[in-house]
């Protein structure tokens, strides 16, 4: 899959890329609240997997997003290009 050649294509992607990055933390955080309330202790594992999933998720998000943006600049970079693990 390549991105699209112009600008307006390249920021609507960009938007929902970041938009699903910051949704997805938000979505863990409010899971992990709803279980920490109606469950308390009876429930702690799975309160303390969705705060360690909020975490692991807003802290990918920083690294991740400036980095997919950065390299967007450069017309050969794909989405192929980004998530392969080794060269052919």
């Amino acid at each position: 899959m390549v991105f699209k050649k112009n600008k307006k294509g390249d920021s609507f992607t960009n938007r929902i890329f970041i938009t699903f990055m910051v949704f997805t933390s938000i979505l863990f955080l409010v899971i992990s609240i709803y279980f920490y309330i109606n469950y308390g202790d009876k429930e702690e594992e799975f309160s303390l997997l969705f705060i360690i999933l909020f975490i692991a998720s807003f802290i990918g998000g920083i690294v991740y997003t400036p980095v997919h943006l950065e390299f967007l600049r450069y017309k050969e970079y794909n989405l192929y290009i980004a998530v392969k693990i080794k060269d052919d």
